[in-house]
């Protein structure tokens, strides 16, 4: 954290802005140094909601509806919206959240961490900001843990995996602990070389991922049932009744999902009930993590890797990590054609 702690000054307030993932990292790292300072630190969420507001969760709704899209379609519909690209704007206008303002980094020291993946939204309000501010002092993710990395090239994903496998057993028979090696994954692609090869070495693995409640059969039984007795029922079938339905037998519902559940089920008599369920569609929580195993997941580069960890990116290019999105995943091809974005075939 040396060229991080550099940059910070002793004589007037310092905003930090980076991950999440650095301020716990920087603390720990710095706890008595850090005390000589004034530091803020901010997310680059919060960078966003200062620079640019957002939007409400019913926007995404309205969308979802209105267009005939997929909640992830919505969502990118808005990211457009926020970078200022956007037809359908009177669609959403009415559930645009203000941007907070920038006071807070007048007369601040700023120091800005740049992310490994920088979006078009994070972008934006860097720029947004800089316009505010030209005195902003950048640091690269990498500049600020100072972490060695090394790059291997690759002609096929089935060559990168296999040799990958081949690193990670002679790691473990030389006695790394497992749950010291993390897989980077930026495309789902990898799965299906992951699942033949790796059992192959003997690598027990998990993927860290999360699900939709949707997801989870119990959900849309508990959904179905929910409305099923609101409906027959409508005077008596409280806000109290459908809790005890939650946590009874009848559905063999995880605590975290329950809990999830039970704070949407506090907007039920006001609410759309395909609202309701467009909801569940778009609430995820995170699967169990597992001990003694390695962990593979999307987003291990968005926290700071500890000095006894071996990360392994599968899909890097070079010094970027490209993430790709199938738009006919998306929308739907009535949508599509409607739109001309059906993706044009070679």
């Amino acid at each position: 954290m040396d060229n991080l702690i550099k940059l910070l000054d002793k004589k007037k307030g310092n905003i930090i802005i980076s991950s999440n993932s650095l301020f716990e990292e920087f603390f720990r790292e710095t706890l008595k140094e850090s005390f000589l300072y004034d530091i803020t630190f901010k997310s680059f969420v919060d960078l966003m909601h200062d620079t640019m507001g957002g939007y409400d969760i019913e926007a995404e709704y309205k969308l979802y509806k209105e267009l005939d899209i997929t909640i992830e379609g919505a969502c990118q519909y808005l990211d457009s919206y926020m970078i200022g690209d956007f037809k359908y704007k009177d669609l959403v206008e009415e559930y645009k959240v203000n941007p907070y303002g920038l006071d807070t980094y007048k007369n601040k020291n700023i120091i800005i961490v740049t992310p490994r993946i920088i979006t078009p939204l994070i972008n934006k309000a860097l720029n947004l900001l800089k316009e505010y501010r030209s005195d902003l002092k950048y640091l690269s993710f990498d500049e600020a843990i100072e972490k060695n990395h090394y790059l291997y090239e690759y002609n096929t994903i089935i060559d990168e995996v296999e040799n990958s496998a081949e690193i990670i057993a002679s790691l473990i028979d030389n006695g790394t602990p497992i749950d010291k090696i993390k897989i980077e994954i930026e495309s789902d692609s990898y799965k299906k070389y992951i699942d033949d090869i790796f059992p192959f070495y003997g690598i027990e693995y998990f993927y860290d991922e999360r699900k939709h409640l949707s997801e989870f059969e119990d959900v849309n039984k508990f959904y179905e049932t929910v409305l099923y007795r609101s409906r027959i029922d409508p005077d008596t079938y409280d806000f109290n009744s459908k809790i005890v339905d939650i946590y009874s037998s009848e559905f063999e519902l995880p605590q975290d999902i329950k809990k999830s559940l039970t704070t949407l089920l506090m907007g039920w008599d006001s609410m759309d009930k395909d609202y309701f369920k467009y909801l569940i569609s778009s609430v995820s929580i995170p699967m169990p993590k597992y001990s003694g195993a390695v962990m593979i997941s999307s987003n291990i580069l968005e926290r700071v890797i500890k000095d006894d960890e071996y990360i392994f990116i599968f899909g890097a290019n070079q010094s970027s990590f490209p993430k790709t999105v199938d738009p006919n995943g998306l929308l739907t091809d009535e949508v599509l054609t409607k739109y001309n974005l059906m993706a044009k075939k070679e």
